[in-house]
């Protein structure tokens, strides 16, 4: 999938033209790129699948201060445009909405009390199986949640869930490190090194010109033949 995390000084000021602010809240609007309208025609087809849903769950060792943590995640996810997105269809078809802020969906829970680690361990599990079946709702947002667990003194689990429409898994990576970065800064007190995640209207635009240049047909022409002697594709 080719989307990514976005976000930065200035991000989300493009809108697509002529299509204004998303339902006169002032959200710039914006086209799905190819990837994300796969995943939006999926989940709208069962709109009470969890399929799309994401996620991964990091062990934290060492001492952690939760709401030190609570502070990084909500800096990264003002940085970044693509957890700030909610999808909502119209006359024209889906259309993301990038909203300059959101809440920080986060639950911290203390399972020192399971009396070990494992059993703490398989509470932590039970919970996240819970949250990854729950379907998400596209045009409410947010598309993304996340849970602290502490197991012991010094044992963390960090769980994350994006629907696959705004994340991909190259960009969990990105936000681990963001996050990493964000906080050890903001633990040591030391200034916040600036983001780097890109813009997801500049995302958009590459997407439009790709489907739109030689490359694209070239691309089409070698897969269309690659594939002439197979079955004709169902169609909706």
């Amino acid at each position: 999938m080719t989307t990514a995390l976005t976000g930065g000084p200035g991000a989300g000021t493009d809108r697509e033209p002529g299509a204004g602010d998303g339902t006169g809240t002032g959200e710039p609007v914006l086209p799905l790129t190819a990837a994300q309208s796969g995943m939006w025609f999926a989940q709208a087809l069962d709109p009470l699948s969890p399929a799309q849903n994401t996620a991964e769950c990091l062990e934290i060792d060492g001492p952690l201060d939760a709401e030190l943590f609570a502070a990084a995640l909500r800096q990264v996810v003002a940085e970044s445009d693509a957890l700030r997105i909610r999808v909502e269809d119209g006359p024209h078809g889906p259309r993301q909405y990038v909203r300059a802020s959101v809440g920080l969906p986060l639950t911290v829970r203390d399972l020192r009390a399971a009396g070990d680690m494992e059993e703490a361990a398989r509470q932590a599990e039970a919970w996240m199986r819970a949250d990854l079946a729950e379907p998400c709702d596209l045009a409410a947002g947010e598309l993304f949640g996340h849970a602290l667990f502490r197991l012991g003194e010094h044992r963390w689990l960090w769980y994350q869930r994006i629907h696959h429409l705004a994340m991909d898994g190259f960009g969990y990576s990105l936000l681990v490190r963001r996050t990493a970065e964000v906080y050890s800064a903001l633990a040591r007190g030391e200034e916040v090194p600036p983001g780097r995640f890109g813009r997801l209207a500049d995302l958009v635009r590459d997407d439009a010109a790709y489907r739109a240049s030689e490359a694209f047909a070239a691309d089409r022409a070698y897969w269309a033949a690659a594939f002439a002697d197979r079955p004709e594709v169902p169609r909706l």
